[in-house]
């Protein structure tokens, strides 16, 4: 029989596929707000004054603990400070306000326990000592440093139970009324516990716990004065997906501002980097639409960040987790363990097995096809498509895996 081609088109695709250099999932880069100085210090009594909040930075959404998901319960956390002291306005959003645990009524008594707000605070840059603060709908305080509750800070918070859920609103004088120098940064964690929904929830991507210091987001105390509202995130689905934002110009003068979206998964073909730029007038607002795109499934984040003309960036969400199912690995391994399995077969002399495994590999091959033709054409494709897909090349896969086996077994023998 005429010899096999050394390298056919089929296979030179797949090697194209399984030799491009992996690389090692990018670590997602934590959460940026710019935390702005204001004249007026807001009316603390518990209730979140759209009026009196209107200058402050926004922190974005909240991702659930180990970032598995997003929250039931949403989150709103505001940002600001005077010469004297720093604000922080919450807004715990809850369907059921009457039936909140609300248990600890003792100063550091075990009130993160209960339905609470967790404030972790690192000024000094570190990541090594923190502050910590609690507090329930009680009004009920909690704080250590270090994890030692004997130490008690001086600083202010006012609770209240409203229609949305319940609303903090805290005081943290700085030390000696000295505010932060100008390109200060601070790194801090606002957390929340939601008992009665089950859920551990952060503004940060907390893996195991809420006092992992490394995953602290950044505060900055300077400009630039814009600030990012996160409205809608999007379908975080397979392929094209549309978020939207709302920009806030805290200056006096337009801003240019750079809205960037980067998408990350496990290798480099499934990175994806987009901008959109957008002006917004003095002490405006503008709603901007921010396009991106998950390539390939299995596990993956999408952020997004906010930068001015001079790529200072504002405000930067967490990483949100992507949670699609494992459909592009398999493939790449199914497609490896055939190339493996051709190769092998080449060099095995004429005879019925050789033919046998010719018609396998074959088999394997056209199979391999339809289901990449899929992958190629199937972005959007529903949940349970992809499922049934993933099915398909996990099979694909363990099938390649059992014919390298067998062929390489049979061409040494």
């Amino acid at each position: 029989m005429p010899k096999a081609p050394l390298v056919t088109p089929w296979l030179v695709i797949l090697v194209a596929i399984v030799s491009t250099p992996a690389w090692a999932e990018l670590k997602p880069k934590v959460p940026v707000v710019v935390c702005p100085r204001v004249a007026q210090a807001p009316t603390m009594d518990g209730h979140i004054d759209p009026g009196e909040w209107a200058a402050a930075g926004y922190l974005s959404d909240f991702m659930l603990l180990g970032a598995s998901g997003l929250p039931k319960l949403p989150t709103r956390v505001y940002v600001m400070h005077t010469v004297n002291s720093l604000y922080i306005g919450v807004q715990a959003y809850d369907p059921k306000p009457s039936e909140l645990a609300a248990e600890a009524t003792e100063r550091d008594g075990e009130v993160y326990e209960d339905d609470c707000i967790e404030i972790f605070i690192d000024t000094e840059g570190y990541r090594k000592h923190y502050a910590h603060f609690v507090v329930n709908s009680l009004g009920t305080k909690y704080d250590a440093f270090d994890k030692d509750k004997a130490e008690n800070f001086e600083w202010d918070v006012f609770a209240a139970v409203n229609d949305d859920g319940w609303a903090v609103e805290m005081e943290l004088p700085f030390d000696q009324s000295i505010p932060p120098l100008e390109g200060e940064s601070w790194n801090i964690a606002v957390c929340r516990n939601a008992p009665g929904a089950g859920e551990l929830s952060s503004w940060a991507r907390h893996e195991r716990g809420f006092h992992e210091a490394d995953a602290f987001g950044a505060m900055r105390f300077v400009g630039p004065l814009l600030t990012g509202r996160m409205d809608d995130l999007g379908d975080r689905s397979w392929g094209d997906n549309l978020a939207l934002l709302t920009l806030h110009n805290l200056s006096d003068q337009p801003t240019a501002a750079k809205v960037y979206a980067v998408a990350m998964g496990r290798d480099r073909r499934s990175h994806y980097f987009g901008t959109v730029k957008q002006t917004v007038e003095p002490n405006g607002t503008a709603q901007v639409y921010v396009p991106y795109k998950i390539r390939r499934c299995g596990p993956a984040w999408i952020a997004l960040s906010v930068s001015d003309e001079k790529g200072t960036v504002a405000w930067r969400s967490a990483a949100f987790p992507v949670d699609l199912p494992e459909l592009s690995d398999p493939l790449d391994e199914a497609s490896h363990g055939i190339s493996v399995a051709w190769k092998a077969w080449s060099t095995m002399g004429a005879s019925a097995t050789k033919d046998r495994w010719k018609s396998e590999i074959d088999a394997l091959q056209a199979q391999w096809r339809y289901l990449d033709s899929q992958v190629s054409g199937g972005t959007g494709a529903s949940g349970i498509r992809l499922q049934a897909l993933a099915l398909e090349a996990q099979g694909l896969r363990d099938q390649a895996a059992r014919l390298q086996a067998d062929v390489c077994a049979a061409a040494e023998e």
